[in-house]
């Protein structure tokens, strides 16, 4: 995860198209070992809507990286998937940014 006051700054580092009216992003980087690292990244303005917004971003692009297909007749495992990710993303925020009264 990532925090920071301006997304174009990761668009040299990390190869990306990022501006700052996104709020937040998501992308992936397979190293030369052939591990694929999963990023999500906000801007400090960030809010739930925005969390909720970027889980589930990143958890189709690990379900598509994982050729696992979303299914809206049995998405429990999407669901409980996209919680989790939900809950680290706040805690880390909240730690980092403080609690917003959100």
């Amino acid at each position: 995860m990532i925090l920071t006051d301006d997304l174009t700054e990761l668009n040299k580092e990390y190869n990306l198209n990022f501006t700052n009216s996104f709020g937040g992003g998501v992308f992936n980087i397979t190293d030369e070992e052939g591990y694929t690292k999963f990023f999500v990244a906000f801007d400090n303005d960030w809010d739930n809507s925005l969390i909720a917004h970027e889980a589930v971003h990143l958890v189709n692009d690990i379900f598509k990286h994982k050729c696992i297909k979303l299914d809206p007749d049995n998405d429990e495992a999407q669901a409980y998937f996209t919680g989790w990710i939900f809950e680290k993303c706040e805690e880390f925020l909240i730690k980092h940014n403080g609690n917003r009264d959100i």
